[in-house]
């Protein structure tokens, strides 16, 4: 990237005189009676501009360095299209967007290593999360080396709160935001649970695109039925038609195979008692169909 030198355009940077000589620009200045200050810093060799500058004027670098440069120029812009191109044809390949994270496995490195990976990881987390992100070529390694070495379970902190964690071969990279564990929403008519919604009503939009659905005894729901997070060494009592069953939520989400990511944001539905009735898609208290329900969809946003 360093030898791409100073572009024309770079993310939101515009730089419409680059191509313009200097001389040109104070030719112009003169002829249109502009004034223009100097930066008082454009002698100071203290700066490498300054000094390169300077070594320029005076002829410090040979021909041949010249040129070898303006050649490593052309080559990294060439290179850089390359890989513009790439990312824009196999990006979609590599990532799989989930409710709450990014998904690729170590096929990855196949595609991408060392200074590529990094541009990758760039485009990728800026794309998707708009943060820029800056990393050394020593993270990058190591970054391989998670990819290609780790166990289940392992964590990799990318940058500031940007995680990739390997969960059974998979490497989700997802932005580790703090969540408030006591958030409690009580479902009424369409209520919003971080990437999805609850409805109280099945409209014509939704047909069978729904992920999930209660019945939910009118009785409860008008006390009230609310959406909240997990929490450690919550549990749902089934009623079975011969006794009742008492399972741990942890349980049932490594039975499920829910990563650790997915845990944190997934919804537990509880009644006004606090006692969980329902874990959408994996769990359900079995309710007598002879009652009057109410059906609550879970549904994509």
């Amino acid at each position: 990237i360093s030898y791409l030198g100073i572009r024309n355009k770079y993310n939101m940077i515009i730089r419409p005189m680059l191509s313009i000589m200097k001389d040109d620009i104070i030719e112009y200045a003169k002829c249109n009676d502009l004034m223009w200050y100097e930066d008082t810093t454009n002698t100071d060799m203290t700066f490498d501009r300054n000094r390169i500058r300077f070594n320029i004027e005076n002829n410090y670098y040979s021909d041949k360095y010249i040129k070898s440069l303006l050649l490593k120029n052309k080559d990294a812009k060439h290179i850089m299209m390359q890989f513009s191109l790439d990312y824009k044809n196999n990006h979609k390949k590599l990532i799989t967007k989930k409710s709450y994270c990014l998904s690729f496995n170590k096929e990855i490195l196949n595609y991408y290593i060392k200074s590529f990976l990094k541009l990758f990881m760039y485009n990728i987390i800026n794309d998707n999360f708009s943060i820029k992100i800056k990393v050394s070529k020593a993270h990058i390694h190591n970054l391989e080396n998670f990819i290609s070495k780790s166990s289940n379970g392992n964590l990799f902190i990318l940058y500031e709160n940007i995680n990739i964690l390997n969960n059974r071969g998979e490497f989700l990279l997802y932005q580790n935001n703090s969540i408030d564990k006591n958030k409690k929403i009580e479902i009424k008519n369409r209520v919003k649970w971080y990437n999805t919604c609850f409805i109280t009503k099945k409209t014509n939009k939704i047909g069978d695109s729904y992920l999930d659905y209660f019945s939910c005894p009118i009785m409860i729901y008008n006390k009230g039925v609310y959406l909240t997070h997990w929490k450690e060494g919550d549990c749902i009592t089934l009623n079975t038609s011969e006794n009742k069953v008492t399972k741990k939520i942890s349980d049932i989400f490594i039975n499920n195979k829910v990563s650790q990511i997915d845990k944190r944001y997934y919804p537990i539905v509880r009644d006004s008692n606090n006692k969980i009735i329902w874990v959408p898609n994996l769990q359900s208290n079995i309710i007598d169909e002879s009652q009057s329900t109410k059906k609550i969809y879970w549904i994509k946003k």
